[in-house]
């Protein structure tokens, strides 16, 4: 979903990368990643759980306009 996400509505403006917590276990740690799915956005845990893709393309278009409105 954040895949097809990134492509509908970024253009190009959206980099996201899987993190694998075995492998990146500081990382995860550092974010506050205690269970998954999570989605962190730039370096911030937002989501701790799966959002719905409305919610998801709503936080992410937020982000992008840069009003600083976080759901």
């Amino acid at each position: 979903m954040l895949r097809k996400l990134a492509d509908e509505i970024g253009g190009g403006a959206i980099e996201w990368r899987d993190v694998n917590i075995l492998e990146e276990l500081d990382y995860a740690v550092a974010l506050g990643v205690l269970s998954t799915p999570a989605i962190a956005i730039d370096d911030e845990l937002v989501y701790t759980g799966l959002p719905s893709k409305k919610k998801l393309r709503a936080e992410l278009e937020s982000r992008l306009e840069g009003n600083g409105d976080r759901s």
